[in-house]
């Protein structure tokens, strides 16, 4: 038996159970590539992602303290919020800033996803990303010409094109001004070719740098309730400034006993004196002499008094010491990273505080770079740096280079990176100084003896 149904698109949709869906499958190709995500202060690690939507693991990182954080719908209320995603493909990273709200989540436990639909992206950044979609799903990694082509390759249809009538036209041009056109286009073709082949080959990138600042770490200096001089993270103090102050009522009491121990052995040693000099006796009224007489028989024993009234001076002394240590004041011009609650209770060694050098001497830019690259790099050797946001090219040096990133104590670079033994660790010093505004923000670094010509020509067409 057979059915045949006719009539319009129209009568479709009168038929129960019926629904006409368009749908487009380059709009829901899932790529499966590594990315970061980016949002105010965290940075996600991403699974895959499509043109209209990406998926992150909901455990990240914050960017300002390093430690690990667990985040859930709560943590993107914003229907509409920035996102910067970074997408690893085949000789760079692809920047992309974006804006994206939150629509589900999937998974169970350590497996939970964040599920994102994105709601605004440029024209010219949609098109980058589409590139990489087309190059991915006919089993390729996206590189730089993929994406920076002015055209994209025609999509076969499966059918033969329709051949094209001949059509007969004389040339009347010269053999002489034909011959000069070709010149022109062979000269335009190799300079492409050259400026690409130098950037491939005499630039170096690396996988990620950031403003980083030597960081200072205090720990509780004893046991007591705290009390902070300072605000919250963020705010910056001078030298000198007081940090915070510990109240240890322990110590307290003790000082105050012995203090009350000393005034009544200095008492009882003014006292007893007048038992060694018989004139200040005789000097008394009868009922001060009954008073001294009823000191009893160790009344002149004032040495042994005195080795007493020195022995606790310096007992008191030692507890003033004590007191003003559990007070400390800050060691140069930093910025509060991290601070423990005011009033919180701690002992001794535990984490208290964590500050950043903000001096002109101590901002710098960190890069994480392959070991197996860690042989193009030399002290003094020039570079460029742009920050997030910006597109001015800075000069830099590079000051060190360390084959393990994570024997450097500086903050504003993410901990978890750290952790990959695979990535070396160079530092640049920048030719321009560096507000504390920039400690943490995420940079490119290019490694070049002269300023890179793709990167060049892109500054001055203002892109």
């Amino acid at each position: 038996m057979s059915i045949k149904v006719t009539g319009t698109a129209e009568a479709w949709d009168m038929v129960p159970g019926v629904v006409d869906e368009p749908r487009d499958g380059r709009t829901y190709s899932e790529v499966v590539l590594p990315f970061v995500a980016r949002s105010d202060n965290f940075v996600l690690q991403g699974t895959k992602f499509s043109i209209g939507g990406f998926e992150l693991l909901h455990e990240g990182t914050d960017v300002i303290t390093g430690d690990q954080v667990v985040l859930d719908h709560k943590a993107f209320a914003l229907n509409d919020q920035p996102f910067q995603l970074r997408i690893n493909l085949s000789g760079f990273v692809l920047e992309l800033a974006i804006r994206a709200g939150f629509v589900g989540m999937e998974g169970e436990g350590a497996d939970q996803r964040l599920l994102f639909a994105i709601t605004d992206i440029s024209p010219r950044e949609e098109q980058a990303l589409r590139r990489v979609i087309r190059a991915y799903l006919n089993g390729q990694i996206a590189n730089a010409d993929d994406v920076m082509r002015a055209m994209d390759d025609p999509t076969g249809t499966g059918k033969a094109p329709a051949k094209p009538a001949e059509v007969v036209v004389r040339s009347n041009w010269k053999p002489r001004m034909i011959a000069g056109f070709a010149s022109v286009l062979c000269a335009l073709i190799l300079t492409v070719s050259l400026i690409s082949i130098y950037d491939k080959y005499m630039i170096i990138e690396s996988s990620f740098a950031s403003v980083t600042a030597p960081k200072v770490d205090i720990l509780s200096p004893g046991m007591g309730r705290l009390e902070l001089a300072v605000g919250q993270a963020g705010d910056t103090v001078s030298r000198d400034d007081p940090l915070f102050a510990l109240r240890a009522a322990k110590i307290e009491a003790d000082l105050d006993l012995s203090r009350a121990r000393l005034a009544f052995l200095e008492a009882s040693r003014d006292r007893r004196g007048l038992i060694i000099n018989p004139r200040d006796v005789s000097a008394l009224d009868e009922p001060q002499i009954k008073a001294v007489q009823s000191l009893g028989p160790d009344a002149a024993s004032i040495e042994l008094l005195e080795d007493e009234i020195s022995l606790e001076i310096g007992r008191m002394k030692a507890l003033e010491l004590r007191l003003a240590a559990l007070s400390q004041f800050a060691p140069c011009d930093c910025v509060v990273s991290w601070v423990q609650e005011d009033g919180a209770w701690l002992i001794e060694g535990d984490p208290l505080m964590t500050l950043a050098k903000t001096g002109p001497d101590h901002l710098r830019v960190e890069a994480l770079i392959p070991l197996k690259d860690a042989k193009n790099f030399t002290n003094g050797q020039s570079a460029f740096v742009r920050l997030a946001g910006t597109q001015r090219l800075i000069p830099a040096t590079i000051e060190t280079i360390l084959l393990d990133g994570q024997t450097r104590p500086r903050i504003g670079f993410p901990t978890w990176l750290r952790k990959d033994h695979s990535l070396g660790s160079v530092t640049f010093v920048v030719q321009e100084p560096l507000p504390p505004s920039t400690i943490g923000v995420p940079a490119d670094v290019f490694v070049t003896d002269r300023l890179p010509l793709m990167e060049k020509f892109k500054h001055v067409a203002g892109y």
